[in-house]
């Protein structure tokens, strides 16, 4: 055989070797959910803010070299209760919506996975996670742009809700980026100090400060340059986060820390007792996986209560909850 032979079927060896190795890795293997046609809308301003995090599909990679679960049917259950039994005046999505932000397929399969919300004209008012990032940068942005133009010019907001103020960041910001969503972070939450009408803030974002979760005990890092204007303001209640796929519930420093990754990604198992690096408010038995969930958070008189509903699949979930609290405002009317 001639060099240039070998050289041929080395070449198209080494083709058919990592084309298989993309389709393994990247390839996914549920199939598309139904698109749910649009109907009566069920508005509801004045109904809850329910919040959900992690909804990403599990690539085959995962499935096939890391075992990780994948958790269709609990994806797709999770957004059926929300439609059938919450009318929300709006989702706030802790991010990680897709696999991979630069892939079409990924989120045309978002798309129809949470069309049963859209068809009730239910808005997702989303963070950006690090799955929604991958693949490049600009690809994966436009496809999160052309679902919701709230993310454009800049990937942070904020915005006055029934007394409080709602403050999306974006965890994934480095550099010059990171120092300006800083910067505008302080201002805004200066704003909502003098602004009477504000009586409590509450902070969303996709990595976690403070977790529990196995290999995620270190998620937190690109947020601890956020954490400082949070614990100096008075009228932060609350940050909610997810990346970290279950649940957990911190109080430090007179604020509170949740964890709410249990929209269907892969879940995490936890360090408990004296192997745990933080001491939890949220309390269980063991470190086993934690029901997937969405959390509905209400307005009641002086205080937000939090309402923490699960399915009942392959995890602890008493009457349909993991907990259910309240946290008082910390300013007067």
């Amino acid at each position: 055989m001639s060099s240039r032979a070998r050289a041929a079927r080395i070449s198209a060896a080494i083709a058919l070797l990592a084309g298989a190795a993309a389709l393994v890795y990247w390839g996914t293997a549920p199939p598309l959910p139904e698109l749910v046609p649009a109907s009566a809308p069920r508005l509801r301003p004045e109904g809850p803010l329910v919040v959900l995090g992690d909804t990403q599909r599990t690539s085959r990679g995962e499935l096939l070299l890391l075992g990780r679960e994948q958790n269709e049917a609990a994806r797709r259950a999770l957004i059926a209760k929300i439609a059938r039994e919450e009318q929300p005046a709006f989702v706030a999505h802790l991010g990680d919506m897709v696999s991979y932000g630069a892939s079409d397929e990924e989120w045309e399969y978002f798309d129809r996975l949470v069309s049963p919300l859209g068809a009730l004209g239910i808005r997702i008012l989303p963070v950006l996670g690090n799955h929604d990032y991958w693949g490049a940068d600009s690809t994966a942005l436009e496809n999160a742009r052309r679902r919701f133009p709230e993310l454009e010019p800049r990937t942070f907001r904020a915005l006055p809700w029934r007394g409080l103020g709602l403050v999306w960041l974006d965890s994934n910001l480095e550099g010059p980026a990171a120092a300006a969503q800083l910067s505008w972070f302080e201002t805004t939450l200066e704003r909502f100090e003098r602004d009477s009408e504000v009586r409590a803030v509450l902070v969303f974002a996709h990595h976690s400060p403070f977790s529990n979760g196995r290999g995620r005990t270190r998620s937190g890092e690109s947020m601890a340059r956020l954490l400082p204007p949070f614990f100096r303001a008075r009228k932060t209640l609350a940050l909610l986060s997810g990346h970290v796929h279950g649940y957990e519930r911190f109080e430090v420093r007179g604020k509170a820390f949740i964890v709410s990754g249990g929209g269907g990604g892969p879940r995490v198992s936890y360090l408990t007792g004296p192997d745990a690096p933080y001491q939890p408010a949220y309390v269980t038995s063991d470190g086993r996986p934690r029901a997937f969930h969405y959390i509905v958070i209400e307005v009641l008189g002086d205080a937000l209560r939090f309402d923490v509903k699960c399915l009942e699949l392959d995890a602890p979930c008493p009457a349909g909850r993991l907990e259910t609290f309240a946290i008082p405002f910390p300013i007067a009317p």
